[in-house]
């Protein structure tokens, strides 16, 4: 994951946040249309995700793809002899 493409994901994320802060301030003073309330429930679906894999473009910046590691032994120390 190159870091633009981390920068990408941020930056929709900023985006889709700030359409979803206009909807909802909109709301606060009227009613949404149809169209405007459908973008909402979309944004409140897509978001996730997109937290999801900024947080897992972070992650393999940091600490790097793990396709190759070993499996961790994940006995708990109290089995250990």
């Amino acid at each position: 994951m190159s870091n633009q493409q981390e920068k990408d994901t941020f930056a929709k994320i900023t985006e889709l946040a700030t359409e979803r802060f206009n909807l909802y301030r909109l709301a606060a003073s009227q009613h949404l249309t149809p169209i405007q309330l459908q973008r909402l429930h979309e944004i409140d679906n897509l978001l996730p995700a997109m937290w999801d894999q900024h947080r897992r473009d972070v992650a393999s910046k940091q600490w790097g793809r793990r396709d190759n590691a070993a499996p961790r032994d994940r006995r708990d120390d109290r089995d250990m002899p």
